[in-house]
């Protein structure tokens, strides 16, 4: 792992360059967005009776938070500080976060949402504070999480790193009019799956499930891999374990899907999910909780919940358990207001703030008090999410480079489906190239030793 982990510190250290600034002073754009545009919040406080928090978010996530009135909330509450959110690309708050971490310089914030993937590389850097003096001292122990959603950010180290921001759970999306119109069920089991998809497919015409591209292909190919009870790697993340029997019958699963037409081998019948959805050209589609408002905004006359489209937990193989995981908050090492942080992390995890988050944005939060309260214990859409992570989840993470190992793992599954690649091929690819990004048992316990 040394020699990956020494190029990763060279490659983060030249983004600083290009990253480094005041708060917020990142300037690279994507989709139309500022990487690094300030809002503040409204505090009437007397000045110079408070400190600052900046918080970094990216995106939906800073539109969201600005809109929903929680900084003003939080402000009202705690006067003693004001809030400045920065808002960045994914893209560019990753490579900021990295290279940061990396070189040990340039500006941090009090808090910053973090990539689930990316955790573990920030902690072996040192950059990030361990939350487990946190998370007793608040009570958090004593209160129930959705599965995973704490235990995901627990390092090599056995610490934690990051607390629950958001949840991404993944379930099965279908269309109930088109399931209804040909006399079927939804599938529970994977093989349920292949031969509903196929009664399904027209070929040309219409397919059974949806073809993925690059990370919601990693994503797709992950749960298969987890139902078939296989994983990346160990427990410890010493030794791979993607070239395993279980690896391979995930692969042989996943071609068989495009051998078979449940999803369109031929590159001229591919279309974008979430339209191929909507036209009812594709009857089946794996995809997470932010498609219910997507639905609603471009394609009305599908209704709501329960009309022309459902959803369900993912079907099972071997395992119950799917691809799925958090997305987390982070208190870096330097930040000059760790206290502030700290207070609006404390905020945001109160069960009527996740609430309200969930609400206006129809984000999954961690805290499982929420899903009790009556506007989500009887909306049947929440619930099929909460049992996904009750079945429990994973994804790569606490790893080095964990961006480059899921683009690794889409490009590898390329070159399979395309048949360039055997599946005992396709395993022993991906296994040789996930070595480097493991660590040595040394290693493992030198971070336990600290």
């Amino acid at each position: 792992m040394k020699k990956i982990t020494s190029a990763l510190i060279l490659l983060a250290m030249l983004f600083s360059l290009a990253a480094c600034g005041g708060n917020g002073a990142g300037s690279a754009a994507s989709g139309g967005s500022s990487a690094g545009s300030v809002a503040t919040g409204g505090s009437d406080a007397p000045e110079g009776e408070q400190s600052e928090v900046v918080v970094w978010l990216c995106e939906d996530e800073y539109r969201f938070m600005m809109e929903s009135g929680l900084v003003e909330q939080f402000e009202s509450e705690y006067p003693q500080y004001t809030v400045t959110v920065v808002q960045y690309t994914w893209d560019a708050l990753l490579d900021k976060l990295a290279a940061n971490f990396a070189s040990n310089t340039g500006d941090f914030p009090d808090l910053s949402v973090a990539a689930d993937q990316c955790v573990g590389e920030y902690a072996q850097y040192g950059g990030i504070i361990p939350l487990d003096d946190f998370y007793a001292e608040r009570g958090y122990d004593e209160r129930e999480w959705l599965e995973n959603s704490w235990e995901h950010f627990r390092w090599v180290d056995g610490k934690l790193y990051a607390a629950p921001f958001y949840v991404d759970y993944r379930v099965l999306f279908y269309r109930k009019d088109i399931f209804e119109q040909e006399g079927l069920e939804p599938p529970t089991t994977l093989d349920e799956l292949m031969e509903i998809g196929q009664k399904l497919t027209v070929e040309g015409e219409r397919y059974g499930l949806a073809d993925q591209f690059t990370w919601n292909d990693f994503h797709f190919f992950s749960w298969l891999l987890y139902a078939h009870g296989g994983d990346f790697y160990n427990e410890d993340r010493t030794e791979p374990r993607i070239n395993s029997p279980e690896g391979i019958a995930a692969l042989e699963y996943y071609k068989a899907l495009y051998d078979n037409n449940v999803m369109p081998k031929d590159a001229a019948y591919k279309a974008d999910t979430l339209p191929g959805f909507i036209d009812g050209y594709y009857c089946m589609a794996e995809m997470g909780s932010w498609w219910r408002g997507l639905i609603a905004s471009q394609a009305p006359e599908l209704g709501e919940f329960g009309d022309k489209w459902g959803a369900v937990t993912l079907p099972v193989g071997a395992s119950e358990t799917a691809y799925g995981h958090p997305n987390g908050w982070i208190v870096p090492t330097k930040a000059n207001n760790p206290e502030g942080g700290l207070a609006f992390l404390d905020f945001f995890l109160r069960t009527d703030v996740g609430a309200e988050w969930l609400s206006q944005t129809g984000e999954l939060v961690g805290d499982a008090a929420v899903y009790d309260l009556p506007e989500f214990a009887d909306d049947p859409y929440v619930q099929v999410f909460v049992e996904a992570g009750q079945r429990g989840t994973t994804s790569v993470s606490n790893v080095p480079g964990g961006d480059l190992v899921i683009e690794m793992v889409y490009t590898v599954l390329g070159e399979y489906k395309e048949g360039k690649l055997t599946a005992e091929e396709a395993a022993a690819s991906m296994e040789e190239q996930l070595i480097p990004y493991l660590y040595t048992p040394e290693e493992v316990e030198a971070f336990k030793a600290g």
